[in-house]
């Protein structure tokens, strides 16, 4: 099933880019050209993904961000934003109000398909199991970066490119790969978890948060 995109940018040439590069992916892609008129967007088209731009008129992306999240507009849908300028206070700013993602307009198109697919990507227990298949069998030490206080960083850790996803596959302990593929999925979602690797973070698929 297609996924709907919100597309929040001032600049129409970059819209009609963006829209064109994401429809040959296979998603639904509604834009807006300013912070205030995405509401009515979000409301009425429910996105799966939201992208907004930091520099608009009526009010930027970061306003737009705060009131997305103070108001509880659009609960759990990741929320990207972009910008030409990436500087560290903007992107500081960024996070602190709830951003899923930073990413700078220079990223190739290519780049920045993966990256919105990253977000967009789930897994229910029918696709655990096929990535259960694929784990590898020699267990991997536990990533540090963006995991300094991550609740499983202590688990056994496998790693493996999962439909052009960077995954991490974990186990409790005393879970062993064989064992994982034979637990019910109420079992599963205590003993094992799944993140993909968006940037320089870790997002958690499973169980889902």
């Amino acid at each position: 099933m297609a996924k709907t995109i919100l597309v929040v940018d001032d600049d129409a040439d970059i819209l009609e880019m963006v829209k064109i590069v994401l429809e040959e992916k296979g998603h639904h892609v509604v834009t807006s050209s300013d912070g205030k008129s995405c509401f009515r967007d979000i409301i009425a088209k429910k996105p799966d993904l939201i992208i907004l731009d930091i520099r608009m008129p009526n009010m930027d992306g970061l306003n737009a961000l705060d009131m997305i999240k103070v108001t509880k507009l659009s609960r759990q849908v990741p929320i990207m934003v972009w910008s030409g300028e990436a500087d560290p206070v903007t992107m500081a700013k960024a996070e602190k109000l709830g951003a899923d993602d930073f990413i700078e307009k220079s990223l190739s198109m290519n780049d920045f398909a993966k990256r919105v697919n990253s977000h967009l990507f789930s897994i229910n227990f029918a696709i655990l199991q096929d990535l259960l298949k694929q784990v590898p069998a020699a267990k991997s030490p536990g990533p540090s970066l963006g995991l300094t206080s991550f609740e499983y960083k202590e688990w056994e850790w496998h790693f493996l490119i999962y439909k052009d996803n960077e995954l991490g596959v974990c186990f409790n302990r005393g879970v062993t790969l064989q064992s994982a593929l034979k637990l019910e999925a109420d079992r599963a979602q205590t003993q094992i978890a799944v993140l993909i690797k968006i940037g320089n973070h870790w997002k958690r698929l499973w169980p889902k948060p």
